[in-house]
């Protein structure tokens, strides 16, 4: 038995990959390229990481190596393999949409890199997650498997074909309804009373896109976010929207970007009360905002672990102050030391 051109380029792909994830993503690139050949290793291995899911066992792979490899290379492919299994690398949210079979789930491909940068901190925590519009609910498997310590999982659509939409994993519910009426709203709090991702997937018209920001950011847990979607559409009528419509969803986020910065607004009475009116809304609602990030579609809130978003303490290093001598800050004629 002899190591054909293609087994020694996979090999060679197994000792350059990061994670198992890395591996079988590389794996299927390589496989479509035109150096790639039917060896019995190289084919064998591909249908093993294509069919499953997660990552294979090592008694899985030792069945490929066996028969397909010869034996000198058995113990040293397998401890490769070893390696790539125990690693902590994790299916990015691309890649799982790159080998998700499932039900099928609709994104543009540049929020996959947004949900990554976003979401990834959350992916080993125990968390809980609505989602607003999930139409045929393959995003609810995607996220169960990029969420695998999730403890709820719930999507809400207002499509009564949505009923038909059935999970074999217990953290996963679907609710059929419309998510800006009150009753839905207490339906879905009634499963899970807080969030840690919140996402608006709905109808992307502006006046639901506002109503269920209203409605549901009170529900997103301290340190948790709220994300919108598919906000091109605030820019066109058919939506509610418009470039300069001061009622699309855009147009009224740029009102929120004030609270990040809640604690320096002087808080003159006038002044609180216009913001009110601006956002339909108490002030006290929003000033745990501590960030949000505009993408091209998608707008990301972050809500702090604080009630309200804080600055913190000035920090001041070195002991020569030849220029600035001992400086303050001026707010609204007060003084405020931040040393």
């Amino acid at each position: 038995m002899t190591l054909e051109p293609s087994d020694n380029a996979v090999i060679a792909i197994m000792c350059s990959s990061e994670s198992y994830f890395d591996f079988k993503s590389r794996l299927d690139s390589f496989s479509k390229s035109m150096f790639f050949t039917n060896s019995s290793f190289s084919i064998r291995l591909l249908d093993l990481v294509s069919k499953e899911p997660d990552k294979p066992t090592i008694g899985d792979f030792e069945q490929v190596v066996q028969p397909t490899l010869p034996e000198n290379y058995h113990k040293p492919v397998i401890e490769l393999w070893k390696v790539l299994s125990n690693s902590k690398g994790k299916a990015s949210l691309k890649e799982l949409y790159e080998h998700h079979t499932g039900k099928i789930s609709d994104k543009w491909s540049s929020y996959l890199k947004v949900y990554d940068e976003v979401l990834s901190p959350y992916a080993e925590s125990s968390i809980s997650l609505l989602e607003i519009g999930v139409q045929n609910g393959g995003s609810l498997e995607i996220w169960h498997k990029y969420f695998p310590k999730a403890e709820r999982l719930i999507g809400c659509d207002v499509n009564p074909q949505c009923k038909e939409l059935s999970y074999d994993k217990n953290n996963i519910s679907v609710i059929v309804g419309d998510a800006g009426t009150s009753e839905v709203c207490k339906e879905i709090t009634k499963l899970c009373p807080k969030f840690d991702i919140i996402i608006d997937d709905g109808s992307h018209d502006s006046s639901d896109c506002i109503k269920n920001l209203r409605n549901y950011y009170r529900y997103v847990k301290p340190g948790g976010v709220y994300i919108l979607e598919d906000l091109h559409c605030s820019y066109w009528a058919e939506f509610g929207g418009g470039l300069f419509d001061s009622k699309s969803i855009i147009n009224r986020l740029k009102e929120f970007v004030d609270y990040p910065n809640y604690e320096f607004w002087g808080h003159l009475p006038d002044n609180l009360a216009e913001k009110e009116r601006r956002i339909g809304k108490e002030n006290s609602e929003y000033r745990d905002i501590e960030s949000i990030s505009f993408y091209n579609s998608i707008v990301v809130i972050r809500k702090a672990l604080t009630p309200i978003s804080l600055v913190g303490k000035r920090v001041v290093t070195g002991s020569k102050g030849l220029i600035t001598g001992d400086e303050y800050i001026k707010n609204n004629h007060t003084e405020i030391n931040r040393r």
